[in-house]
């Protein structure tokens, strides 16, 4: 199915649309990533994954300690913006955020804490992770990551109601779910240190929310959602907003970033062409850019046709990885680090990119060859 939307986009679009893009990534990332989640669940790797997490976490600990740091202090060694080094602030956010959440279900359970060189275990286990929670958290606050705001918070409700559901205890994870929260809500309303400027972010969401509307970017065009049926009317070959100035010849083009208006688009154009779609990338090519939305950008761009039978597969591995999850609890942190990367892919990215997604659906699948997952699931 993803080739026939490369082909799709390839038969409507030509080699100008950005399949090229797409399609190096999923041969180089994605796919690798499918079979790894394949092989992941022919090998029971869940069952590992988590203390192979937390070890890798240390190597990206340096990393985070300069960048809180340089927030803290305001004192960023790569000069002052949200960048640490060549990664820029959000591709950050997102590579800390998983260590974050596997330290969160470790601290949960009382886990012990292996340290890496010394090859010994922690004294007091639950205050170093406490630590480096502390360390990733205020990391990702000050990198202005909106996006890994929410999945966190979506995570660490999953594991609570998770744990409330299995009749595990759960006061533990509601603690550090509510520290975790008292701290953004302490930089966001009470005080942040100059250097976590970027955590106001927040605010042009939240005043957006209170209008009813879906704010993230500023500098959108005036009364944009008054000309979204125009810019949905208008022919999809050529790009219709988002230009440069002046390169559409009249010095004025439509602008806008925000995910309301990205969603809306995304949504108009589905219902304009609900069988074929827009063509791989062609969303891209008529707006300057992705719906930020895994469900919208299969259903705008691949129609019923070629999006819907992918998401009918990605629910499909969803319900399996539920059955086994619902027996086995490895499986089910694995399933809620899932979900949250879900939760990522319908407010970042795209699709064609998207390879937690890919590593998910091959994990999923997977789990109807193993003799296991036949033996525990009823």
């Amino acid at each position: 199915f993803y080739g026939a939307n490369y082909a799709a986009g390839l038969v409507r679009h030509g080699l100008s649309g950005p399949w090229k893009d797409y399609f190096v990534h999923f041969v180089c990332f994605a796919l690798p990533a499918f079979f790894a989640g394949i092989c992941g669940a022919l090998s029971h790797s869940e069952r590992r994954f988590l203390p192979l997490m937390e070890r890798l976490s240390f190597l990206v600990l340096p990393g985070a300690v300069i960048y809180t740091n340089g927030l803290l202090f305001y004192c960023n060694p790569f000069g002052y913006n949200r960048y640490l080094g060549i990664m820029d602030y959000m591709v950050f956010a997102y590579t800390v955020m998983p260590f974050l959440l596997v330290h969160l279900i470790r601290f949960a359970d009382k886990e012990d804490l292996e340290l890496p060189l010394f090859g010994k275990k922690a004294k007091h286990p639950q205050l170093v992770r406490g630590v480096l929670i502390a360390i990733y958290w205020v990391a990702i606050i000050g990198s202005g990551t909106r996006g890994a705001y929410v999945c966190t918070a979506g995570f660490c409700a999953l594991l609570v109601v998770s744990r409330l559901i299995h009749r595990e205890p759960a006061l533990r994870a509601f603690l550090v779910s509510a520290a975790l929260a008292a701290v953004l809500l302490l930089t966001m309303f009470v005080y942040a240190p100059p250097g976590m400027y970027a955590v106001s972010r927040m605010n042009m969401f939240l005043d957006g929310l209170k209008q009813g509307e879906l704010v993230t970017a500023t500098g959108d065009t005036p009364d944009i959602q008054d000309k979204v049926d125009d810019l949905v009317r208008a022919g999809g070959d050529q790009q219709v907003a988002n230009q440069p100035d002046g390169e559409d010849g009249d010095g004025e083009t439509v602008q806008f970033r925000s995910r309301g208006t990205l969603f809306t688009l995304a949504w108009k154009e589905f219902l304009k062409e609900p069988l074929t779609g827009m063509g791989l990338g062609g969303y891209q090519i008529k707006y300057g850019g992705t719906p930020h939305n895994a469900i919208l950008e299969l259903l705008c761009e691949g129609g019923l046709l070629l999006g819907g039978p992918i998401l009918l597969l990605i629910l499909l591995a969803l319900i399996r990885l539920f059955r086994l999850a619902w027996h086995d609890r490895s499986t089910r942190y694995l399933l809620l680090i899932f979900l949250t990367y879900a939760i990522r892919a319908n407010i970042s990215g795209h699709v064609w990119m998207c390879d937690y997604l890919l590593c998910a659906l091959g994990y999923g699948f997977a789990l109807r060859c193993s003799p296991r997952a036949e033996a525990e699931i009823p």
